[in-house]
């Protein structure tokens, strides 16, 4: 989601329908001096880059599996091939 919003943003700049001043609220502003050479580019000509300001970080969670027999008792308890396509 956020991302659409900063190329919702970015988009609405380019058209001129926003000020440019918007990017810099979801956008820090950064040139490639400190990245190394190999991934600067070969054109030699300082370039600008944007790093998002603002990140979802999403804790990480264990997923809780049903067992074989969890999923087979499950099917035994369909009604109808149309609950059965559900449970796919």
């Amino acid at each position: 989601m956020l991302t659409a919003v900063r190329m919702f943003l970015a988009l609405a700049v380019a058209n001129k329908e926003a000020p440019a001043w918007v990017l810099e609220q979801v956008y820090e502003l950064g040139d490639d001096r400190d990245l190394p050479e190999e991934a600067r580019g070969e054109s030699g000509g300082m370039r600008y880059r944007l790093r998002a300001r603002h990140r979802l970080q999403e804790p990480e969670s264990d997923v809780d599996r049903a067992s074989d027999e969890e999923v087979v008792a499950m099917f035994r308890s369909c009604r109808s091939a149309r609950d059965r396509l559900t449970l796919l």
